[in-house]
């Protein structure tokens, strides 16, 4: 099952690291094996299509469970292609990065 893991803190390199050391909160989890943990930017999650409709985290997160069977390279294919589908063309307002990390 697909979880979030969001904790507290501002983005690397936004500011000069006062607020950054401040708010920062470090988490330890356990991983098994065929975990997949997927790292992006929010431009994922608001790409939007031609109405202006987000792609959105919940619909991220059962993209996410569907191919989480796959290999970490397939998973970003898969994303991409659904991203891709869902904007139709529609012109990208945002950066989108994502790196996925697969527990072999």
């Amino acid at each position: 099952m697909a979880e979030e893991l969001s904790p507290p803190g501002i983005a690397l390199g936004l500011e000069q690291g006062n607020i950054f050391a401040r708010t920062i909160e470090e988490r330890t989890i356990g991983i098994e094996e065929e975990d997949l943990f997927l790292f992006y930017t929010d431009g994922l999650n608001e790409a939007q299509d031609r109405s202006n409709n987000e792609y959105g985290e919940r619909r991220l997160m059962k993209t996410i469970e569907r191919f989480r069977g796959e290999a970490a390279g397939t998973v970003l294919s898969r994303l991409n292609e659904e991203i891709r589908f869902f904007t139709s063309g529609a012109p990208q307002h945002d950066d989108m990065t994502a790196v996925a990390v697969k527990v072999l």
